[in-house]
């Protein structure tokens, strides 16, 4: 169970890491972090839509792997699932003509699968009582 943590913890600091390097770089480096990381504010109407999006993933991918799959590690499954959409939607978002990856999503990514796994470990907390 606690690996689980750790793995958030890793893809936390991969995906924040190379961001906070270059926001304290030299002002002639900083082109860099403007052509790839888009700047975005930390909150916002984007930022919600990532944090609810990814917590019903994982509600979505618990139900599947429990019910559906017969997964006996279906919290894992789940947060594997939600995380590998939003990792997904960035890469899209960096190679599309459109849009460029948000670091900031993937950190509301990353609180939306947090509340998610909360919400399943209440709900299978509150199977095992009853």
């Amino acid at each position: 169970m606690t690996w689980v943590y750790k793995i958030l913890f890793v893809a936390t600091l991969v995906y924040l890491s190379p961001a906070k390097a270059l926001e304290t770089a030299k002002p002639d480096t900083l082109r860099l972090k403007s052509r790839f990381w888009v700047q975005d504010k930390w909150i916002g109407k984007d930022k919600g839509d990532h944090f609810v999006a990814s917590a019903v993933l994982v509600g979505f991918g618990y139900y599947a792997a429990r019910k559906e799959l017969k997964i006996q590690n279906s919290k894992t499954f789940a947060v594997g699932f939600s995380l590998s959409f939003g990792v997904l939607k960035e890469i899209f978002d960096g190679t599309a003509r459109r849009g460029r990856p948000s670091y900031k999503d993937l950190a509301w990514d990353i609180a939306g699968i947090g509340l998610g796994y909360l919400i399943v470990n209440i709900n299978e907390n509150q199977r095992i009582y009853e």
